[in-house]
């Protein structure tokens, strides 16, 4: 059964057409890697996709499917005077931390994170905590841009094997660029 199903999806910004007759199906838990060039529409894509831009063609996701996005970079002032675990708490008060920290696990963070400030930590662990986030509003597919931008090669193995063991073990759908 596909969650997914685009057909014939065209998408034009300001009178250039960025994306031009684009078809496929995503199965649940299938992976997916939108590969190309930079400025080739992958970006573009994902935020049709989640219905940020406007589109002609079809889009069509199962019924009741949620999904999760981890943007390639989420600009968040390192200085801003905020903890890991406000951050989450940001996403709903209604979070316990039970389950920020099986979530965590999840992300392969330690529970110790919570206590650190957006500053304190490295980039390759602010882009855990953002697919921590994602994953705590219980998607169905997680939609990913590039995540492993700006990281080092072991880190971008890493967050890899982390989105390999999110799939596996939370039976997620994974698109990514």
């Amino acid at each position: 059964m596909n969650v997914l199903d685009v057909n014939q999806l065209n998408i034009e910004i300001g009178g250039v057409k960025v994306l031009d007759d684009i078809s496929f199906s995503v199965a649940r838990g299938e992976g997916l890697a939108i590969i190309g060039p930079n400025g080739a529409g992958k970006t573009v894509l994902l935020k049709a996709l989640i219905g940020l831009i406007p589109h002609k063609g079809t889009i069509k996701w199962m019924p009741g499917i949620k999904t999760g996005y981890v943007p390639q970079r989420m600009d968040i002032e390192t200085d801003v005077p905020l903890t890991v675990r406000e951050f989450f708490h940001l996403r709903s008060p209604l979070i316990t931390d039970r389950k920020v920290k099986e979530t965590l696990d999840f992300v392969q963070l330690d529970q110790e994170i919570l206590k650190k400030g957006f500053g304190e930590i490295s980039i390759g662990q602010r882009q855990r905590v953002l697919v921590a986030w994602a994953v705590l509003g219980s998607p169905h597919v997680l939609l990913f841009d590039e995540p492993t931008a700006d990281i080092d090669i072991a880190g971008q193995e890493s967050i890899y094997k982390m989105l390999y063991h999110l799939q596996k073990n939370l039976g997620l759908t994974i698109i990514l660029v």
